[in-house]
């Protein structure tokens, strides 16, 4: 049976037997005058360029965080350790431990970090008020949202005096915001101070700016967290 070639046409018109099938638009090479099959493409490169179109194309793996790189470098070597059976290094274990510790404690100190009175949502710096009039602070502080004074009740009188110590040690020039537990007067133990400061140091935060915040001289930041 007879079989009339399928022709596209466009712009020229020419016959799609005739056209490279990877799309570039050269005219294919004459068949074999012996007979045998009639060439497809125009050229080798035409061929690998078709063929790598019709490849798949595998799902490329986010390059890890710079911050936790060495983390997570850690955890694979301990992972395949234990996948194999073996005994892991107490030493990598550590390192592991640590590192974690230290991720999570950056996490935990921005989890916990509060706009301070004087500065509304959007980070703009409001009008300071007067350092006497206590009962604006408060008001203010409660409308802010923040609730300092924690657990189990807080009480006005409680809010009044904290303001009374912010405003003492602290002026509106200062940093914007703060982790609570660098705010003065904010009753946190020693330990989560700490656990607090170093998250501030693995972020690379110097002791200058967390002393700044908390309201002390670098030296005491120094020796009170570090």
């Amino acid at each position: 049976m007879h079989r009339t070639p399928c022709t596209v046409h466009g712009t020229d018109d020419r016959d799609v037997t005739t056209v490279c099938r990877c799309g570039c638009g050269e005219a294919l090479p004459a068949a074999p005058a012996g007979g045998g099959r009639a060439p497809l493409y125009a050229s080798p490169a035409c061929r690998q360029r078709a063929h790598r179109r019709r490849r798949p194309v595998a799902p490329t793996t986010p390059a890890d965080p710079p911050s936790v790189a060495p983390l997570l470098a850690q955890v694979r070597e301990l992972a395949a350790v234990l996948d194999a059976g073996g005994r892991p290094d107490p030493t990598g274990v550590r390192v592991v431990e640590d590192l974690t510790g230290r991720l999570l404690a950056r996490a935990r100190s921005r989890g916990q970090t509060r706009w301070l009175p004087w500065v509304d949502a959007a980070g703009r710096e409001r009008t300071a008020l007067d350092d006497g009039d206590v009962e604006a602070l408060t008001a203010r502080l409660y409308a802010d949202g923040a609730r300092t004074v924690g657990p189990p009740q807080p009480s006005r009188p409680a809010c009044a005096r904290w303001v009374q110590a912010w405003r003492r040690d602290t002026s509106p020039g200062a940093q914007t915001y703060a982790p609570l537990e660098l705010v003065p007067g904010y009753p946190l133990t020693e330990v989560d101070a700490r656990v607090l400061v170093q998250g501030c140091r693995d972020g690379g935060e110097s002791w200058a700016s967390i002393a700044a915040r908390a309201g002390v001289p670098v030296a005491e930041a120094r020796t009170r967290w570090g």
